[in-house]
C-alpha cells in the first residue's frame, strides 16, 4: 500500500493539481523536488513556477522565471 501511495503521489499531474488549488508552496516544492533537471528547464514548468510565485506575492522571484 506505501508502493502505491509513493507512485500516485508522484504523478505528474499532482503539480499542477496544487497549484490550480492555490496550494502554491506545496506546487513548488513538488515542481523543484520531483522533476528532473532536464524537465525543469522548459518553458511550461518554468511558467507554471513563475506563477506559483507571482500567486504568492513573491514578484521578484517569479520574475526570474519568465
Amino acid at each position: 500500500m506505501r508502493r502505491l501511495y509513493s507512485r500516485l503521489t508522484n504523478l505528474p499531474w499532482n503539480r499542477y493539481i496544487e497549484l490550480s488549488k492555490y496550494n502554491c508552496r506545496k506546487a513548488i516544492e513538488l515542481f523543484e523536488d520531483t522533476i528532473p533537471p532536464n524537465h525543469r528547464s522548459s518553458g511550461w514548468v518554468l511558467g507554471l513556477l513563475g506563477k506559483a510565485h507571482f500567486e504568492l506575492a513573491e514578484y521578484k522571484e517569479a520574475k526570474t522565471y519568465v
